[in-house]
């Protein structure tokens, strides 16, 4: 009688891992072969098993014959960008603040539509941006920018005092941190000097804006203090030395020329020719804000000149 050997015939089908990280820094590895036992070296035994970090994988499959293959695979991480716009800002009116992706040589697109690596805004709103680069991993993030208005300061017109009266400068804009010229911090001060008044307030949210007044006071016949400004001509303003005083032809008296400068301080003074041009000599002042006082008999005017 002949006899037979039985031999086991053991069949895989050919473990495949191909794959690295994808955008989304996921990736499925599947060893095939259903219905066997499978030994991945993280310890899973699913035929199929998610990962997503990068590093060496490797599986060993065991048929229902007993039959064993192994396969292993090298995931690597795609580069993938990371957005940071930064935290929300606060502009002022004016103020113009660069948003930049950090990445300028990838694909990028802002939702202003912009496509440039950095953009300039000015106006409130969320601005988002996405980069994606030559991989095909992308980021996203968004900044909220807000713009406030500066601060509105008007002291008023410059004005001139009969010695003894005084006048309130008000730089509104309450609730706002004030600094005066002169030292004060108040919303409000009283003037009583001849001086160029100048203050800046600074709102809640950090925008500031500025104003000045020049006030000059002046010796008063009686209490009545009678203007010229419709009646003296002052020119050029601002003067690059020579500065020039034209009288009415009405006014039949000279007129006292005084330049004070923004302390107070008289530096030039000088009489007008009658109905005619008046030369007033600034070349040896220094650059800066000057007080030019007009007065002929009782009538008094000021004028506010800046030397170039």
């Amino acid at each position: 009688m002949q006899s037979y050997t039985k031999h086991l015939i053991c069949c895989l089908v050919a473990i495949v891992l191909l794959g690295r990280l994808d955008a989304q820094q996921t990736r499925s590895l599947d060893a095939g072969n259903a219905g066997s036992n499978y030994v991945w070296s993280n310890a899973f035994s699913t035929q199929i098993i998610s990962i997503n970090t990068p590093g060496n994988y490797a599986v060993t499959v065991t048929n229902s014959n007993g039959c064993s293959a192994s396969d292993a695979i090298v995931i690597t991480a795609l580069a993938t960008p990371v957005i940071n716009l930064g935290t929300d800002q606060n502009l002022c009116e004016g103020q113009a603040l660069t948003l930049s992706s950090g990445f300028p040589g990838a694909a990028t697109v802002w939702s202003t539509g912009a496509t440039s690596p950095s953009i300039n805004v000015t106006a409130t709103g969320a601005y988002t941006v996405q980069v994606t680069l030559i991989t095909g991993c992308s980021d996203v993030d968004t900044v909220q920018i807000n713009v406030h208005p500066n601060p509105v300061v008007d002291l008023g017109a410059d004005t001139t005092l009969c010695e003894g009266l005084t006048l309130t400068l008000d730089a509104g804009n309450a609730g706002s941190a004030y600094v005066w010229s002169n030292g004060a911090t108040t919303q409000a001060i009283t003037a009583s000097a001849s001086d160029l008044y100048e203050v800046t307030v600074t709102n809640t949210f950090g925008c500031s804006a500025s104003n000045d007044v020049a006030v000059s006071v002046v010796v008063c016949v009686g209490t009545e203090e009678l203007a010229l400004q419709d009646q003296v001509k002052v020119f050029p303003n601002p003067a690059g030395g020579k500065l020039f005083v034209q009288m009415d032809e009405l006014l039949s008296n000279p007129a006292q020329l005084s330049v004070f400068n923004t302390a107070g301080q008289l530096v030039r003074s000088q009489q007008s020719i009658s109905n005619q041009q008046t030369e007033i000599d600034l070349s040896a002042m220094p650059k800066g804000l000057y007080l030019l006082r007009v007065q002929s008999g009782v009538q008094v005017a000021t004028f506010r000149v800046a030397v170039q």
